[in-house]
């Protein structure tokens, strides 16, 4: 399929067309992914599971820092001319790399006190993962520049890629007998594939274009974008983070099995966010848009919940084991609260698309609610579950009420804004 271009036919049939061709790839990537978890869950200790678990769970923490880089460089490359966005690739793309580098310095200083504080069997595991930071992030950048471009097909092959890389070398290196080393070697062997898939986007940018940094506008949404990042890291990965400290290290494993379920309904959602986003910008098209994409994530997490009330209790011991998952009740309700939080956070999104940046604040305090509930709850599996699903009901109430009045405000204050020009 070739590249989707702004402009060339309805609203709704090309947001249609792009969330097809994303949803395809994050599927694929997504079975890649649940295929090497479920092989470590079989090939790896309860234990040893739960400290391989916890290496996916601060990647998935630090994917938001690429996520977060990637809807940077798409909104800016959306609205540049074809010059001024090599420019702006190579601005980002040069901090990018600085970052990752400072980060994973950081990162593998930090190894032996991060092996004590999650009780995990080596501090080895997180200098792997440190490894791979730097070209993560830069190739987050070049896939922000497919996505601003509408380049949709060449964007979803990047996630393919990549879980095809995590799987494939992840099974090998664990059966190899690397255990959780070589289960986090395959994280950072990822990247490399990633990256390979994205780097056409930097050759046809041209090496001549004048170079340009962002424009000054991007320094609110790039607040916005942080303050966003930080809530989907507490959001999505906390309770794993601290069920991995609140838990003795055979139930934190449990949990995680529990948890790698459940968040199966966030990641389906990222196909619909990202092909929403490059159209958000615009206030009639993003409307439409964010409609058409609540309404699609609402129908899968609602079918995701239904699917695991059903069969949850005969799915988690063909999946993990009867040794592994203790309670498989609690499959259904972690799934209820991850849907709610994957409509807020598609609302906040789009809304950081859009100029509006009340709702990243949203979503920054529905991180630290959830937080204060899970330490309330204690050391037991249940109430973590039941105090995500409070925390997301009163999340995505929040979050809705707060698009609807600063959606409202701003559009008064145009209006005036128009009126006073035109008088």
């Amino acid at each position: 399929m070739t590249a989707i271009r702004h402009g060339e036919g309805s609203v709704e049939r090309r947001f249609a067309s792009a969330t097809g061709v994303l949803s395809v790839a994050m599927l694929a990537a997504s079975a890649a992914n649940y295929g090497l978890n479920l092989g470590l869950a079989r090939l790896l200790e309860p234990a040893e599971f739960g400290d391989a678990s916890l290496m996916v769970t601060l990647l998935l923490g630090l994917t938001a820092v690429g996520v977060a880089l990637q809807l940077l460089t798409a909104r800016e490359i959306s609205g540049a001319a074809a010059a001024d966005a090599d420019g702006i690739r190579r601005h980002l793309a040069r901090r990018a790399g600085l970052g990752g580098l400072l980060l994973a310095a950081a990162m593998a200083a930090a190894a032996p006190g991060l092996q004590v504080a999650f009780h995990t069997g080596s501090a080895w595991p997180f200098v792997v993962l440190a490894a791979g930071l730097p070209l993560y992030l830069v190739q987050s950048v070049d896939r922000g520049v497919l996505q601003g471009r509408f380049e949709f097909t060449r964007l979803g092959a990047s996630f393919a890629m990549e879980a095809a890389v995590r799987l494939v070398g992840g099974l090998l290196l664990v059966a190899a007998g690397l255990g959780v080393v070589g289960a986090t070697a395959a994280l950072s062997l990822s990247f490399v594939g990633s990256w390979a898939v994205t780097r056409p986007a930097r050759r046809r940018s041209g090496a001549r274009s004048p170079r340009r940094s962002p424009r000054r506008s991007s320094a609110a949404t790039s607040r916005a974008t942080a303050v966003l990042l930080v809530g989907q890291i507490v959001i999505n990965n906390g309770d794993v983070v601290l069920a991995k400290q609140l838990l003795d290290p055979e139930t934190a494993g449990s949990y995680a099995a529990i948890a790698l379920i459940g968040r199966a309904v966030f990641f389906a959602s990222w196909a619909v966010a990202n092909a929403a986003f490059p159209f958000a910008a615009g206030a009639a098209t993003g409307r439409r848009v964010l409609r058409l994409g609540v309404i699609i994530v609402s129908v899968l997490s609602a079918l995701a919940v239904g699917m695991l009330l059903l069969i949850g209790d005969r799915l988690a011991p063909k999946l993990f084991g009867a040794a592994l998952v203790d309670d498989a009740a609690l499959f259904a309700p972690y799934a209820a609260a991850t849907g709610m939080f994957a409509v807020a956070n598609l609302i906040a999104t789009l809304d950081v698309a859009a100029d509006r940046m009340d709702t990243s604040l949203a979503i920054l305090g529905g991180g630290i609610l959830q937080t204060v509930l899970l330490l309330s709850a204690g050391h037991d599996p249940r109430a973590l579950v039941i105090a995500q699903v409070l925390a997301m009901a009163i999340l995505l109430i929040a979050t809705a009420s707060v698009h609807c009045r600063s959606r409202n405000t701003r559009s008064l204050w145009e209006r005036g804004l128009v009126v006073e020009t035109v008088g």
